[in-house]
């Protein structure tokens, strides 16, 4: 009975929503007493694994891998009765209320050859560390990976004498303690997986006298030494049988010994992430077999070795970030015809605001001539001379192509447009020049072309056309000039970002933009006209530069609709080994930037300015940023939440006609009526003092004829 969920993929997860999440697994299972193999991996069935299932006494394969979301066990009796059982697959479900029965369960299967562990929450006080008797020595495949059991071995482990493969990764066995020696009891181990275990020191020398290996993981451990005596103890093996070697992310030290000549079937060897120096020894070319070399991320420095070329199987190749120095030719990829990946970057780091250093210890000479490729990747290298003219013809494979920041000149091939599957160009910051090829629409799935930062020239004409799978084009800072085809986009539905900064483009704008675009960068060109209202519909726009232009008119009123921009929505656009940036010329200053708006304007700023909460660099974490300097805009600021907090008066320099906070210039209507008179205070004074004299004197009047007023009536 099979009830795996037919809708995971063990590459990539769930794939779809599956029935049987949060239910128990139903009780008639258990009254299928002629069932053989019971699989329901992967279906997220919940609760406690029903008992009813020692009843299925000829059983002989049980998986219930991933029974995760409280999937769980409180004993395991009900395994005692499977005699027959030969496979046991446990991973996930939750065994920390067991205690040690669990153990003694599962001794009582005497046929078991297979039993998994991984992520039970078995701890190390659930692990006894002597048993009475071992009944299932038979036992070939043991995984307790992902438990992190931090206890020694115990003595009845090494009693398996047959075990072939054993995964202990994720687990504490090598804390502060020995390897341990009785595993050279196990003569027929083939594969050993002990990452993350916090193993320090030396690499174990037991490891050498297991002649049967073929896979060792000891990755992700604190080992600084031991690779030499680990190979001298192969030495004395009749056979080498070893087929993956993975020292990664440790700090092994010292150069990579010669001896490793001696493993012959080695297929993978990663050793990236150690403190390794040194050269590539010239042996290197005796692992006839090997498939996989990454010895990227270590302390390697001098020439590479032709030899290096002679490894025809290679199909993935990582020599990045490390110190090499000398000339890469055609001579080191003579026979790699299986290569799919290749790096080959500098030991180099720039921080993202500046700081960092560079070591400029890069390869240098022509670029060479390789053979099929899927991957190259050679950026940031010293790289010089032209690309060969015939790159599309032996490569025509390749998917992605970097070589960015190297010192190439000349044109970009028109053999490149016969590659049809490529995916990814980026030769930005090199010295290449002409035009740049008409035939590009040939690239029906490209993703990404960033040529930024060349001479290229000429000009682009709605006849060259753009392809429709285009994500995101940079053709910024080159020498390319005319008239901009206005709806040269238009059928361009998945473009992301677009860059046409610093060029000599002149006409209006491009109109018609994708209303998915992240990105749009027309700064330093000869634009002109209007802003068009149709930018307001770009509700996904994020970056929007327009500075340096000729451009003439209002800000339209309805940029509050954009709605990236409004409630602060945030993209970076990457494909594979591709990490888009942009910058922005700030004072003297190249800052990275993911928002700024707008030059060469007139009018009022209109309110909905204010609303844009988005405008922020991303490598200034609180300051946001808004440059309206050199227009003609005219009015008051106005005061709003996000804008008072800009209180640099240098963002509206050049607006003669503005007024308002943080400007100097008060507005007309902030000025009270005396203000407006410099005699306000003394008219206001004299005023009141008429006032006042004039009310006295009309009182006395009053006052006076009143009462004579009244004698002169009585005496008549």
């Amino acid at each position: 009975m099979d009830l795996r969920n037919p809708k995971y993929d063990p590459l990539n997860g769930f794939n779809g929503k599956t029935s049987l999440r949060g239910r128990r697994i139903p009780n008639f299972s258990g009254k299928l007493t002629s069932l053989r193999y019971l699989n329901i991996s992967y279906a997220s069935f919940e609760g406690e694994i029903p008992p009813a299932h020692g009843n299925l006494s000829n059983l002989n394969y049980l998986d219930l891998k991933n029974y995760v979301n409280g999937g769980y066990s409180k004993n395991l009796n009900w395994l005692s009765h499977l005699s027959s059982l030969k496979y046991l697959n446990l991973g996930g479900v939750h065994l920390s209320n067991t205690g040690v029965s669990w153990l003694h369960d599962v001794n009582m299967l005497p046929s078991l050859l297979e039993l998994h562990l991984s992520n039970c929450q078995i701890n190390e006080n659930q692990l006894p560390l002597s048993l009475h008797a071992l009944n299932f020595t038979s036992l070939l495949v043991l995984d307790i990976s992902g438990n992190f059991i931090n206890a020694a071995f115990p003595s009845w482990f090494f009693n398996f004498t047959n075990l072939r493969k054993l995964d202990a990764s994720f687990n504490y066995f090598g804390d502060f303690r020995p390897f341990p020696v009785e595993f050279a009891n196990l003569k027929f181990f083939e594969d050993l997986g002990f990452s993350m275990n916090s193993l320090q020191g030396q690499i174990p020398k037991v490891i050498g006298t297991l002649c049967s290996l073929r896979m060792l993981d000891l990755s992700s451990n604190s080992l600084d030494s031991g690779l030499e005596e680990v190979l001298k103890g192969f030495s004395n093996c009749t056979k080498y049988r070893l087929e993956s070697l993975d020292l990664s992310n440790n700090m092994v030290e010292g150069e990579l010994p010669a001896a490793l000549r001696m493993l012959e079937n080695l297929k993978e060897l990663d050793l990236t992430s150690n403190q390794f120096s040194g050269p590539i020894p010239q042996s290197i070319a005796s692992l006839s077999s090997l498939e996989t070399l990454d010895i990227s991320s270590n302390y390697l420095n001098e020439s590479i070795p032709e030899s290096l070329g002679e490894l025809s199987h290679v199909v993935h190749l990582d020599l990045s970030w490390n110190f090499w120095e000398g000339s890469i030719t055609e001579a080191h990829f003579r026979t790699l015809k299986n290569l799919i990946q290749s790096t080959l970057s500098p030991a180099e780091e720039v921080l993202p605001l500046g700081y960092g250093f560079n070591l400029k210890l890069r390869f240098s000479g022509p670029f060479p001539l390789l053979s099929a490729n899927v991957l190259l990747n050679f950026e940031s290298n010293l790289f010089s001379g032209p690309i060969p003219s015939n790159f599309g013809k032996l490569m025509p494979e390749l998917r992605e192509l970097y070589l960015s920041e190297n010192q190439l000149n000349g044109i970009i091939p028109a053999s490149t447009c016969n590659i049809t599957n490529l995916t990814i160009l980026t030769l930005r910051t090199n010295q290449l020049s002409g035009e740049f090829p008409e035939a590009w629409s040939l690239w029906s799935n490209i993703l990404v072309i960033d040529v930024g930062y060349n001479n290229l020239s000429g000009h682009i004409l709605i006849s060259m056309g753009v392809p429709s799978s285009l994500a995101i084009l940079k053709l910024n800072n080159n020498n390319f000039g005319g008239i901009f085809p206005c709806l040269i986009f238009e059928n361009c539905t998945n473009m992301e970002s677009i860059d046409l900064g610093s060029i000599q483009f002149t006409g209006n704008q491009p109109s018609m933009m994708p209303e998915e675009l992240f990105i749009l960068r027309l700064r330093s060109n000869f634009f002109s006209g209007h802003i068009p209202q149709y930018l307001c519909r770009l509700s996904m726009l994020h970056v929007l530069d327009l500075g340096d232009n000729n451009f003439s008119g209002t800000i339209p009123k309805c940029l509050k609709e954009m709605y990236s921009l409004v409630e602060g929505f945030s993209n970076v656009s990457y494909y594979d080994s591709y990490f888009e940036q942009h910058t922005l010329m700030s004072k003297g200053t190249e800052l990275t930037y993911n928002t700024t708006v707008f030059y060469n304007l007139e009018g009022e700023i209109p309110e909905e300015v204010s609303s844009l909460i988005g405008l922020e660099f991303v490598s200034l974490t609180s300051l946001s940023h808004l440059n309206l300097s050199y227009n003609n805009l005219a009015g008051r600021i106005p005061s709003s939440t996000q804008l008072t907090t800009l209180n640099d008066s240098s963002i509206y320099e050049g607006n003669s006609l503005l007024c308002g906070v943080p400007l100097a210039t008060m507005c007309w209507e902030d000025i009270t009526p005396a203000g407006r008179n410099g005699k306000g205070d003394k008219d206001e004074d004299d005023y009141g003092k008429l006032g006042l004299y004039g009310s006295s004197v009309l009182g006395f009047i009053i006052g006076f004829w009143g009462v004579c007023g009244t004698l002169l009536v009585k005496n008549s």
